[in-house]
């Protein structure tokens, strides 16, 4: 009988460790590539402002989340937004920086960048506005989704009271 419970007990325990994934090299290419790829295609979507289509590199259900300007958007917030704003508006320029990508799973990936873009609203008024982008990428049956951004401006320096 106890030789039979050792076993059974080595099982278990084996059983019981955290699974670990190590990403081969090749793993981890694919993913950046296709990442990249993917920012490759937002930026034209980007530049035409074509809504629609930069609604659809989102993940539309009530576990996308999306920050900007100290808010916390969902899915249907975001949609509201660029359907109501984006009408009408030129780009006159638009470009990411340098892509940080980290590859955390087969299917998942987060990617920081910069952004710079200058546009004209839906009145004609040109405006510039650059920051960073951060967004977590999910591998889905239909490509690639953002499951969760946030944008992040620059914000004026603090003033501090000198020290003595």
């Amino acid at each position: 009988m106890r030789r039979m419970i050792l076993p059974l007990l080595l099982l278990v325990a084996v059983a019981c460790q955290p699974a670990t994934m190590e990403l081969t090299e090749e793993q981890r290419a694919t993913v950046t590539d296709e990442l990249t790829q993917a920012y490759t295609d937002v930026t034209d979507v980007i530049s035409r402002f074509d809504g629609e289509a930069w609604l659809g590199y989102f993940e539309s259900s009530g576990d996308m989340y999306f920050t900007e300007f100290g808010e916390i958007w969902s899915w249907s917030m975001l949609a509201d937004t660029v359907r109501a704003h984006w009408p009408g508006m030129q780009m006159t320029s638009f470009a990411w920086g340098d892509l940080n990508i980290q590859v955390l799973a087969p299917d998942v990936g987060i990617v920081t960048t910069t952004f710079d873009e200058s546009f004209t609203d839906a009145e004609g008024t040109p405006m510039d506005m650059n920051g960073t982008f951060t967004a977590v990428w999910v591998r889905t049956d239909t490509g690639w989704k953002i499951v969760n951004a946030s944008v992040t401006l620059p914000q004026p320096e603090p003033s501090y009271p000198e020290s003595t």
